[in-house]
């Protein structure tokens, strides 16, 4: 039986000194598996918090609530998938989900935390796409338009065909969906006019949703007086969580935003080879998966007052503009 179990996590890169340390009460510590033990610590409900922030030393580490706060999250975003979790030893031994609990003998178990977002699974999980691969090949295709889109001289150039035969794959996909031509030699290429409409329709498309919920990229919420502010510059980030809750395509809206917002320049790569490697869709939405979030009980309350928020701006400035043009008119009047 185990008791006054006293568990310590660092995330990696994490010092030592800087470790999530609770002691943990004898319901949650005995006979239980690792995956058990931090199910039972970090689920999110406030009664279960509630229990844990009970047991920290506050006064010998003030830290530790905000760092359980973001341990929850953590537990939160792997059991939503947006990301993967592999659970070390200090000595970096890998411990597996299922494997006891062993402490030292002073009763501690420790151990490294690995978190690595995972945004094409968790796209596949909660989107309209079919499996990974064909989220993958839409993202390559749309990337490619848009990429010969903003970057003119580079369709011309050859293609190495045996170090960019995925790329050549993406472009014959292409080709037969008539968005691009290919030419003579069959290693150039450019956009048709299919393709030139396409990639402009899908970013108007875009901008056009998005502008609708700009307001939600600064938000800033009180939970002791549930006031919502927009705009301070203080703000969180729940635009993808808003998108999300209003059940839009939020994966295409921002892989596309991001790309709207970036060239081959800036991201310093080339591009032809780029779209080959999943890696680097990976890392392009990143934001689908790590994102700033409030509690899901919240978000609905957020997006109400976010729209009368937006309705009550549009008619001042409605009326102002109506003022503004009576003053006009008054004046030429006068004149």
């Amino acid at each position: 039986m185990i008791s006054d179990l006293t568990l310590q996590i660092r995330l990696q890169n994490m010092k030592s000194e800087d470790a999530f340390i609770v002691t943990l009460p004898t319901s949650i510590a005995n006979n239980a598996s690792v995956k058990d033990m931090l199910n039972r610590v970090f689920r999110v409900t406030e009664e279960n918090k509630y229990v844990i922030k009970s047991c920290l030393d506050i006064h010998t580490n003030p830290d530790l609530l905000d760092i359980y706060d973001v341990l929850v999250q953590i537990f939160a975003d792997n059991k939503a998938g947006r990301c993967s979790l592999k659970f070390l030893s200090p000595d970096h031994t890998e411990i597996h989900p299922n494997d006891p609990v062993y402490t030292t003998a002073d009763g501690i178990f420790s151990m490294v935390l690995e978190q690595r977002y995972t945004p094409l699974d968790y796209a596949v999980r909660t989107g309209t796409w079919e499996d990974r691969n064909t989220l993958i090949e839409w993202l390559q295709e749309y990337a490619l338009l848009y990429f010969i889109n903003v970057e003119d001289e580079l369709p011309n150039r050859l293609i190495n065909l045996d170090t960019c035969s995925k790329f050549i794959d993406v472009v014959n996909r292409l080709h037969g969906k008539g968005m691009v031509d290919v030419s003579n030699p069959p290693n150039t290429f450019s956009l048709s006019n299919k393709g030139q409409c396409e990639i402009n329709d899908v970013l108007d498309h875009m901008q056009a949703q998005l502008s609708q919920y700009n307001i939600f990229e600064d938000v800033l919420y009180d939970k002791d007086t549930n006031e919502v502010e927009f705009g301070t510059g203080r703000g969180a980030n729940l635009i993808i969580q808003t998108l999300e809750t209003e059940r839009l395509d939020a994966v295409s809206l921002i892989f596309l935003k991001i790309m709207s917002e970036t060239s081959p320049k800036d991201l310093n790569i080339d591009w032809r080879n780029a779209i080959q490697d999943e890696e680097f869709f990976e890392e392009l939405i990143a934001p689908i998966a790590d994102h700033d979030r409030i509690d899901e009980c919240l978000i609905n309350q957020v997006i109400e007052t976010g729209v009368s928020y937006m309705i009550q701006t549009e008619k001042e400035f409605s009326e102002m503009e109506m003022i503004h043009k009576a003053q006009t008119f008054d004046e030429t009047v006068i004149k």
